[in-house]
């Protein structure tokens, strides 16, 4: 029986793994932790109101300020969060999750017709006691869902993963995608698209704050969820900057095609996955940004280089940024 408490909980992996991203930043930008001396809010610490996100943050912190010398970490409340859990405060998103459904399960009905045989055919070799005829597609995808959680819980990959090879793994992380690129990706409803507007608005505000005054300016951590991500990724397109080509998942869509895919859950929300934005000034005032995810840097379309002038960020958020959040989200 699953502790639903403790399932809301960091995971000591998770802390760990948090503690050791807070280390690497600290290492990545020494003049920022130095500023701390004069100032305390230089660096802010923001939070969705989860037990989870609260401890990564925690966690992240208390590595990244061994010296205890910044402010705790901001929570915000869910029943006001239009910054990082959208999710929970926007009806028109919600209401699009529902209608999505049927598509979801067209696409899978179709996925499993043409995939799902390989796939019992393949798992049925390392199954023991059990026949993998005797189980659904959904079943196998539950199993290569718990062997997500064993490698980044307990970098464990004697157990549920030995069923798995590179090929039924993509193709069963292709039949997860086909869900939340819908649910939560590019290829749902509109609201999708817009639905991370007012945290850009804020990060766009942090923006300008740090070109008018430097000396002031603030460095700021948030901590969200998967889907924050993913909602982020629709925002700038991230889908086109990772993939070689950016064909819509579909159920029948080929592996080769599948390969090339831009939005990919592996590569975009791995477990601590993180994204960053760089400011920059040159010498002639001239303002540039460098997007990093996961630590990556990744070149946006519009970008020739992995630093880009600041105003082709500025032209993609043209649309999103001042939002009115309640009015996009309204039923």
């Amino acid at each position: 029986m699953v502790n639903k408490t403790k399932a809301a909980e960091l995971s000591t992996s998770g802390y760990t793994t948090s503690a050791k991203l807070g280390q690497r930043m600290h290492q990545r930008y020494p003049e920022l932790w130095s500023r701390l001396e004069s100032n305390a809010q230089t660096i802010q610490f923001v939070s969705s109101e989860f037990q989870r996100t609260i401890a990564t943050a925690n966690a992240f912190r208390s590595a990244a300020d061994p010296q205890n010398q910044t402010l705790p970490v901001k929570v915000i409340p869910l029943d006001s969060d239009s910054i990082l859990a959208m999710k929970l405060t926007c009806p028109r998103w919600a209401a699009a999750k529902t209608t999505v459904q049927t598509q979801v399960a067209n696409e899978i009905s179709t996925f499993d017709a043409i995939y799902g045989a390989e796939l019992q055919a393949h798992v049925s070799k390392g199954l023991l006691k059990h026949s993998a005829h005797e189980l659904t597609p959904e079943q196998i995808q539950t199993m290569y869902r718990l062997c997500g959680y064993d490698v980044s819980l307990y970098n464990e990959h004697s157990h549920w993963c030995t069923l798995f090879d590179e090929r039924t793994s993509a193709l069963l992380e292709l039949r997860s995608d086909i869900r939340y690129s819908r649910v939560y990706g590019p290829y749902g409803a509109l609201i999708n698209q817009h639905i991370a507007c007012s945290l850009f608005s804020t990060i766009v505000k942090d923006i300008d704050q740090a070109l008018r005054n430097p000396s002031t300016a603030s460095s700021m951590f948030r901590f969200g969820h998967a889907e924050t991500l993913m909602f982020v990724s629709n925002l700038l397109g991230l889908d086109q900057a990772l993939g070689l080509t950016a064909p819509p998942i579909t159920g029948n869509m080929t592996f080769e095609q599948s390969l090339h895919r831009g939005f990919r859950t592996t590569a975009l929300v791995p477990f601590s996955s993180n994204l960053g934005i760089e400011l920059y000034v040159d010498q002639t005032s001239q303002a540039f940004f460098r997007l990093l995810l996961n630590e990556r840097v990744v070149r946006l379309p519009g970008c020739t280089s992995g630093v880009c002038p600041l105003g082709v960020l500025r032209s993609k958020l043209a649309d999103d940024v001042g939002c009115a959040y309640a009015d996009i989200c309204q039923v």
